[in-house]
């Protein structure tokens, strides 16, 4: 029930203009593995596609068959390069709001959104594929992209890369990795991230969970500038 409210509000709140922004938690409820596995903004039906390491194919016409006058600045915006709106279009696409529903467009456009740089986006991405809604499961790619959102300091995504790395889902499992991404993301307020990091105290030795609070305290998100 969590998981559905989330849902709604994460891909309204978009769609509406108001996505959490980078460095913010999100509230959101996305979780990978044994804290509640994210879903996508929306269940869609599953459909093949390229993998997320190949640049997206360019949006054709027939892209834009029933869309709604009310989004046709939101898709010239997205065409034009604006990773806010690309992301905006694809839930759009993902929902079937104001457009003919199509998952495979519309996670073409939010995989543009995501290669530029926009740690929602990602974020989006990587629980897309994290969930196998709209798109082939594969947890390597969610790791790839939650790893990319929570270097840009966006809290829910190192809450889930934290969450990977406890119980081995796309990588080996490593608490002591799993502590740093809980703390970061705990430090920007997100209560479950705290509660995650205390409890892999019991199963780290102290020299590890020094070394772990090191290595937070030393951590800088990506330099946004040189992407």
């Amino acid at each position: 029930m969590v998981t559905a409210l989330f849902v709604l509000t994460f891909a309204l709140g978009i769609l509406l203009g108001g996505a959490p922004g980078v460095g913010a938690p999100a509230n959101s409820g996305f979780a990978p593995g044994g804290g509640g596995a994210p879903a996508p903004p929306a269940a869609a039906t599953t459909a093949p596609i390229a993998p997320m390491n190949a640049a997206p194919a360019e949006a054709s016409a027939t892209d834009f068959a029933g869309v709604a006058p009310r989004v046709m600045e939101l898709v010239a915006a997205a065409e034009g390069g604006d990773p806010r709106e690309q992301l905006r279009l694809g839930l759009a696409y993902m929902n079937g709001a104001g457009v003919e529903r199509n998952p495979a467009t519309g996670l073409k456009w939010i995989g543009k959104a995501a290669e530029r740089g926009y740690a929602d986006a990602q974020y989006t991405l990587a629980s897309i594929h994290l969930t196998g809604r709209g798109a082939l499961q594969s947890f390597p790619i969610a790791f790839r992209w939650f790893e990319q959102a929570a270097r840009l300091n966006h809290a829910e995504a190192q809450y889930s890369l934290g969450t990977m790395y406890r119980i081995g889902q796309g990588v080996p499992v490593d608490k002591q990795k799993a502590y740093i991404w809980f703390n970061l993301s705990a430090a920007q307020g997100n209560e479950r991230a705290r509660d995650a990091r205390d409890s892999l105290l019991p199963g780290l030795t102290p020299e590890q969970v020094l070394a772990a609070q090191r290595a937070s305290q030393e951590w800088r998100p990506d330099d946004t500038s040189k992407q």
